[in-house]
């Protein structure tokens, strides 16, 4: 199974409907919520270039922003 993390803020409508999609479709993730680790969202944004959420990594490729048909896409291989 793909590795997959998603980098999240509290009360993000979009983090929330991803979240229940990989739960809906049994996709095992890691979520790191940034609300209160600066260090870790200065990390993600060094990394991408982008300071929005969600942030999406699927072995190494990063979706910004919630795109269920990448997402999907990325998974299904």
């Amino acid at each position: 199974m793909k590795k997959v993390k998603i980098y999240t803020i509290k009360n993000c409508p979009q983090c929330q409907e991803a979240k229940k999609y990989f739960v809906s479709q049994s996709i095992d993730f890691e979520e790191i919520d940034l609300t209160d680790d600066k260090s870790a969202a200065q990390d993600l944004v060094q990394k991408t270039g982008f300071a929005a959420v969600p942030q999406i990594e699927i072995e190494n490729q990063i979706i910004v922003g919630w795109d269920q048909e990448k997402v999907k896409d990325l998974t299904s291989n």
